[in-house]
């Protein structure tokens, strides 16, 4: 069969890319992907009593805006896949010594937040002006601007303390980075949208599953699991000019989209010739992906607040989705989030990681602690096929490198996927709509660009006949 595009890697951009040539283009597609299961970074976890935890992407956007509609949400409510929203100021906090705690009862803490947040206001005014001018140019980290050194930390339990210890685990867990090396950038993004995150009932591989059966009814796809690429060939000669190479055989079409994690660029395991333009080099050296892992604590009962969000303050904040809250006491699980440089559990064992988890529990709900009946952990950092999940902009990034990575080839080779579609800092928890938006942008720059070539061909022929 001939195919007129070649989707690399059958995650949720590329899957929205299929879906949309597949379905309201009518092309023909083969999507080729290194796994045995489809769905890329989601991973959809059962407990013991077959209640659903998404180990990867794991939260929707169902927030409108008109200015900027919500295409993947449109697309949850079309398939009929019920969705629940999270109130996140529906939890609870706990200090150090374990006592709850609201901050916004500390005026200090209070005043310094305002000072924070003014600070940080006037940082995007005054650098937004300076990207426009000059978007090539770099920018510091934002621990640079809001004076964190790395060395030097304020007295514990302090107002200085708590504020930097907050501001510092939000910009994290949103980025999936150290503040340290993360731009300022990311201040600058689209900061004006508001979101309502939200979790779907049935897991994320519902959501997979559902757009997989759509865009199979249409009978244009082809999907080939495990078949890692390891080149891709662009001959302007051959009728079919691009050739890619898996580990089994080689596959022909007229253009490729090529959808695998910013990680996996980054490792150079796929070969392209000709070599990949010097700004698309460029772009994935500068920009670095995000870490985010899971872990998943089961217990027999919970001993735990009836809220959606617990968060555990001894050091770092420990963060805690209480799923017994939201499935109505369908499981009584805990969900544990880990960023940056704490979800690099590469080197750490099992045991050690869920010490870790368990340890803020212990500390706060004492005698009330009970062992849990299983555990489960992610590992994308490890992941050969994912090296991480998003991406973010480094103190080397620049705002240009933002519409390289996403630029297509010159001889048309195009690139999808979270790293592409770059919108807000929140990427890392919404990174599905990033990849939705940038499947489906890319599918319309495909379409355009087969058209033009079909164009160009019809021309052709008048003239030669």
């Amino acid at each position: 069969m001939t195919h007129n595009v070649i989707i690399i890697g059958a995650g949720f951009s590329g899957l929205s890319a299929a879906h949309t040539l597949c379905c309201d283009f009518k092309y023909k597609v083969l999507m080729l992907e290194a796994r045995d299961r489809i769905g890329g970074c989601t991973d959809t976890f059962r407990t013991q009593t077959n209640y659903p935890v998404d180990m990867g992407m794991k939260f929707i956007d169902t927030a409108q805006n008109n200015a900027n509609p919500n295409l993947l949400f449109a697309l949850t409510k079309q398939m009929n896949i019920k969705t629940m929203n999270i109130d996140p100021n529906q939890s609870i906090t706990y200090n150090s010594v374990g006592d709850p705690e609201n901050l916004l009862d500390n005026i200090k803490v209070v005043e310094k937040i305002k000072a924070t947040t003014m600070l940080i206001e006037e940082v995007k005014t005054t650098l937004g002006e300076k990207i426009k001018e000059h978007p090539e140019q770099h920018l510091p980290s934002l621990a640079h601007v809001l004076h964190y050194p790395n060395n030097q930390f304020p007295k514990p339990e302090t107002p200085e303390f708590i504020v930097r210890e907050s501001i510092t685990a939000m910009i994290t867990h949103h980025t999936g980075a150290p503040i340290q090396d993360v731009s300022v950038l990311e201040l600058l993004k689209n900061n004006q949208v508001v979101h309502k995150n939200a979790l779907i009932e049935g897991g994320m591989q519902q959501l997979i599953d559902a757009l997989y059966q759509k865009t199979m009814q249409s009978q244009n796809l082809t999907v080939e699991l495990n078949m890692p690429v390891s080149e891709i060939h662009h001959d302007p000669e051959d009728a079919l000019p691009y050739a890619v190479t898996t580990n089994h055989k080689t596959f022909k079409a007229e253009t490729i989209i090529c959808t695998v994690p910013l990680g996996v660029l980054k490792e150079g395991n796929i070969q392209f010739y000709p070599p990949l333009s010097q700004d698309k080099q460029d772009a994935i050296q500068h920009l670095k992906p995000s870490l985010e892992n899971t872990v998943v604590l089961e217990f027999k009962k919970p001993f735990w607040p009836k809220v959606p969000y617990i968060y555990i303050r001894n050091g770092e904040i420990h963060e805690y989705l209480n799923l017994d809250f939201l499935s109505k006491g369908k499981t009584a699980t805990l969900v544990c989030h880990y960023y940056g440089e704490a979800a690099q559990f590469k080197n750490k064992t099992h045991k050690q990681i869920i010490e870790d988890a368990l340890l803020p529990l212990k500390h706060v709900f004492k005698d009330k602690f009970q062992d849990p009946i299983q555990t489960h952990i992610s590992r994308w950092d490890k992941d050969q096929y994912a090296r991480g999940m998003g991406c973010y902009c480094t103190k080397a990034s620049s705002a240009l490198d933002l519409e390289k990575i996403r630029t297509p080839e010159s001889y048309g080779l195009y690139f999808a996927g979270k790293h592409t579609e770059k919108q807000y800092l929140s990427t890392l928890p919404l990174g599905i709509y990033d990849a939705h938006q940038s499947g489906v942008r890319v599918a319309l720059e495909i379409d355009a660009y087969l058209k033009n070539n079909q164009e160009l061909s019809r021309i052709a022929r008048r003239r030669f006949h």
